[in-house]
């Protein structure tokens, strides 16, 4: 089972590459330093403070699912309107079912980053 880091910095990166941003461009567009968002992403570091994850949702302009999951991954519970207690487990069998079916189907990108 993928820890918090792994589930965190490996979805930070799909879906950074996934609309098409590069490191630096999410750096900027955050106002995150850019040796966080690397270290982050290589799960060398903890996920980050839930307000930097709101930050990094916004510059990569995520959808409302879409950043729900990426606080799950770095161990916040979203914003509503996922706050129910059923929603939450709905969201959060989805990214342990992303993070599965990614390595099942050879899709693990070098995940790689705070």
């Amino acid at each position: 089972m993928a820890t918090a880091n792994q589930e965190f910095s490996r979805y930070l990166q799909f879906v950074r590459k996934t609309n098409g941003f590069s490191q630096y461009q999410l750096t900027l567009n955050a106002g995150l330093n850019p040796s966080h968002i690397n270290r982050m992403e290589a799960g060398k570091r903890n996920p980050p403070k839930r307000e930097n994850v709101g930050k990094i949702a916004e510059a990569l302009n995520l959808d409302i699912k879409a950043t729900a999951l990426l606080f799950i991954a770095a161990g916040y519970v979203p914003n509503p309107p996922y706050n129910t207690i059923g929603e939450m487990h709905i969201l959060q069998k989805y990214l342990k079912y992303f993070l599965n079916e990614e390595q099942l189907h050879g899709r693990d990108i070098n995940y790689q980053a705070e």
